[in-house]
């Protein structure tokens, strides 16, 4: 009987050990794990591997653009110099051509040389002389209509409202406005243009020949 009694005692006393070893160990169970966790959650940064860069927003390509062109029109004009070279101090005149292949009436502005005419020699732009600037006075405008199909045609002594004087090569760009169709009061007199480019023609020293014999 007191031996086991005395087993009693020991089986008790093993017991209470056991339950103290559970206890201390589940703090250490459960540390454990929180490590664990916390290392799987921290892996991703402790590699060598760089971060990868913030890339910056693309920005949006605007559509290309394609030029405005100007719609051909059918009233156009022609415009040729009397001849291809000059003597210093001859008259130099212009042939101008309006013509008219559209369905209706068209009325060419008269709007004085200053307006209609750029001449240049050697590149750079030629003044009006001072018959050049009174004809290119606003109040001085007028008009000729041409029919359906018409032609009118008239000259311009080029020399007389440009300083033709000095010898070189000349260029002349010739504009012609056509009259606004809008009857409204107050409406624009200036219409759409049309542009004749390129008439090209020499000045050269009085003694020298200008004919080929």
């Amino acid at each position: 009987m007191k031996i086991i009694g005395k087993n009693r005692r020991i089986s008790t006393g093993a017991g209470i050990l056991l339950g103290v070893l559970v206890v201390l160990s589940a703090p250490m169970s459960r540390a454990a794990n929180e490590k664990t966790a916390t290392d799987e959650i921290a892996t991703p940064a402790t590699k060598n591997e760089a971060p990868a860069a913030i890339q910056p927003p693309r920005k949006r390509r605007k559509p290309a653009t394609s030029p405005v062109l100007e719609t051909a029109r059918l009233e156009s004009l022609e415009v040729r110099a009397s001849k291809p070279v000059y003597r210093g101090g001859e008259p130099v005149t212009l042939q101008i051509s309006l013509l008219n292949q559209a369905a209706k009436p068209a009325s060419f502005l008269m709007l004085g040389p200053g307006f209609e005419f750029i001449v240049r020699r050697e590149n750079r732009k030629v003044v009006l002389t001072y018959q050049g600037k009174e004809e290119s006075r606003g109040d001085k405008v007028a008009y000729r209509a041409v029919p359906v199909g018409g032609k009118f045609e008239y000259s311009v002594l080029l020399s007389r409202v440009f300083d033709l004087s000095r010898a070189g090569n000349y260029v002349v760009e010739c504009t012609k406005n056509l009259k606004n169709d809008n009857r409204d009061p107050g409406a624009d007199l200036i219409g759409p243009r049309v542009v004749f480019r390129s008439v090209k023609f020499s000045v050269v020293e009085p003694d020298v020949a200008t004919e080929k014999p």
